[in-house]
């Protein structure tokens, strides 16, 4: 991961976190799909590209992890 920021909201009273992470990391392969390990408890309401359209995300509870297709794929930067 090149670099990351999380900006997160905690309300104690109602056991609840609010949060807003923004990824940003190079392709060692060239890639269809990006997977991100998050702990199960967590849920995942919604998932923006950098120009803030939607992306599909999908929980997969069994390796704690959410992938996220990535339709115009992402090419291996990382050698250029």
């Amino acid at each position: 991961m090149d670099d990351y920021q999380i900006d997160a909201e905690l309300a104690p009273h109602l056991h609840q976190i609010s949060a807003r992470a923004k990824v940003k990391f190079t392709a060692l392969q060239d890639l269809n799909t990006a997977i991100f390990q998050l702990h199960n408890g967590l849920r995942v309401t919604k998932v923006l590209d950098e120009k803030d359209q939607p992306l599909a995300a999908e929980r997969v509870m069994q390796d704690s992890t959410v992938r996220v297709p990535l339709p115009n794929g992402l090419a291996n930067t990382a050698n250029c």
